[in-house]
């Protein structure tokens, strides 16, 4: 890490543990940034995102928006990308 007036960056290392914990246990913030990042991974056509679908990153957001317009925000342009993607994909194979 590099702090931000630092001319020089500093190796860090944290060791960490697999408490065998599930993803639906995860916090509700944690789980929404993983939609959030997932998103923007298919966004960019990024070979790192794995099995992430938009399915998945709208099933997620949905779950975890709760009552916050921001977040709501993020469901709406995924539903978006999904409703613009399935009509190109109905269009080119017409």
């Amino acid at each position: 890490w590099k702090a931000p007036d630092a001319e020089r960056s500093e190796l860090m290392s944290v060791a960490l543990a697999d408490r065998g914990a599930t993803f639906d246990a995860a916090s509700t913030d944690l789980r929404f940034a993983s939609a959030v990042a997932a998103f923007g991974m298919l966004l960019r056509g990024s070979q790192r995102s794995g099995t992430a679908t938009l399915a998945w990153a709208r099933g997620v957001a949905e779950a975890t928006r709760g009552d916050d317009p921001r977040r709501a925000e993020l469901v709406s342009w995924v539903h978006a990308v999904a409703n613009r993607l399935s009509i190109s994909a109905n269009a080119a194979s017409v």
